[in-house]
């Protein structure tokens, strides 16, 4: 091309960082894959990049009065000859802009406030699984119960007493009162404290061997479980589904219009439901340090800008991914329709990806990131690993004040009853 000036638009998104001179305040380059591409292509096909000024209104849209702002705009007053930023593939509804092909693909998705962490108070009942639990209380009812049925087969073949056998006088009650003392054996074996009296019946001292077998065993699946608790937070369930989404209340901010377009296209009451909930935001707000400080909404947004600018949000339990993303996208660069310049771009795009190179220079920029991220928060302020302390255990507290006011109410029931008896 000769050197040729083109106009070139490049403003900040997911690939691209414009720098600006601290003096000129005119962008002095561009960080990013688009810039990259940018240079790339500047130096393949001889031009001269002419950088223009980052538009305020970003890709654009429709204002009330029927015209466009942003870069659609620019297009159609023919003031950008190419925009290297990536745009969504879609109907803008502007017959002069033209897409080039693919460059990479990439997600909408939705992000919410993580789920608020389990208090210290109840973590010993929610750091073990409920399924966990129910079959601990249902190895309880059936132990007893097979116990109970050793005991009537026991009773009615007349199997010789054990040498430490308890009097007679106890396998003289009803088989309903027995239970009840097998019934309390058979809890007081399972959570590992010493059985008073042993069944007068060999077969049942085995059987007792084996309940601590099975107590050794949820002995320490809920040791560890507690102790994992302790030293890696737990949280409530986060949201994993867009109906949960809906029934969260939560609403859906977003920046740009395009991002939304087409996200709740499918004609069902729960896209019905979510397309009421969205609220657009303004183009400078901070959404997700929003989402993360004061919560109340969800945000929609690129998968890749999350994991690329916003990821220490994610590790610092901060923010929550929905899992269920709504839409896929292909992005590509945009210019004004029938630009000669056009099929040559293209040519190189598709060497470009056909060589690796696009990948190669998402993958740099993920390190750089990285790295910038690194040096960024390493300096803040760490939690020590600390043992553990009377907040800590509270439920124990709990439960021995709770069990000590039971015991004096029946203490003094029983009193009652015995006066009034006697």
């Amino acid at each position: 091309m000769r050197r040729y000036p083109l106009r070139v638009q490049i403003f900040k998104s997911t690939f691209a960082r414009p720098q600006i001179d601290a003096v000129t305040k005119k962008v002095r380059y561009i960080y990013g894959v688009d810039g990259r591409v940018a240079d790339l292509l500047q130096e393949y096909m001889n031009f001269t990049m002419d950088l223009q000024e980052p538009n305020k209104f970003y890709f654009g849209e429709k204002d009330a009065n029927g015209s466009y702002n942003g870069v659609l705009g620019s297009i159609i007053r023919n003031e950008v000859d190419l925009c290297l930023t990536a745009f969504f593939v879609k109907d803008y509804m502007v017959d002069e802009m033209e897409f080039s092909v693919s460059v990479y693909d990439d997600k909408i998705c939705i992000c919410t406030p993580k789920a608020k962490r389990i208090p210290d108070s109840i973590l010993p009942l929610l750091s073990i699984r409920s399924d966990l639990w129910l079959a601990f209380i249902i190895s309880g009812f059936l132990c007893s119960t097979i116990w109970t049925s050793i005991r009537i087969i026991n009773l009615k073949m007349k199997m010789p007493l054990t040498a430490s056998a308890a009097k007679k006088d106890y396998l003289a009650k009803s088989i309903w009162q027995q239970y009840g003392r097998i019934f309390n054996d058979t809890w007081v074996a399972l959570v590992r404290v010493n059985i008073v009296r042993y069944p007068p019946f060999a077969n049942e001292c085995i059987f007792i061997a084996s309940l601590c077998l099975i107590s050794m065993v949820f002995g320490a699946v809920f040791e560890s479980s507690l102790a994992t608790a302790y030293i890696r937070h737990l949280y409530y369930k986060d949201i994993q589904t867009l109906q949960e989404l809906d029934n969260s209340g939560l609403v859906l901010m977003y920046k740009y219009t395009s991002m939304v377009d087409n996200l709740f296209d499918e004609e069902t009451l729960l896209f019905s439901n979510l397309k009421r909930k969205l609220r657009k935001a303004d183009i400078n707000a901070k959404l997700l340090n929003d989402i993360a400080f004061k919560g109340g909404k969800a945000a929609v947004s690129r998968h890749s800008k999350l994991m690329l600018h916003s990821y220490h949000y994610i590790a610092n339990k901060q923010i929550w991914i929905v899992p269920q993303i709504p839409k896929s996208y292909t992005l590509s660069y945009v210019w004004p329709k029938n630009a000669p310049w056009r099929e040559r771009i293209n040519q190189l795009l598709l060497r470009f990806q056909a060589t690796g190179l696009l990948p190669k220079f998402i993958k740099d920029m993920q390190i750089d990131t990285n790295i910038r991220d690194m040096t960024k928060y390493k300096n803040e302020e760490q939690q020590d690993p600390a043992g553990l302390t009377i907040t800590d255990l509270q439920l124990a507290f709990y439960v021995i004040f709770f069990g000590s006011v039971m015991a004096g109410m029946a203490l003094i029931v029983e009193q009652v009853c015995f006066s009034l008896t006697s």
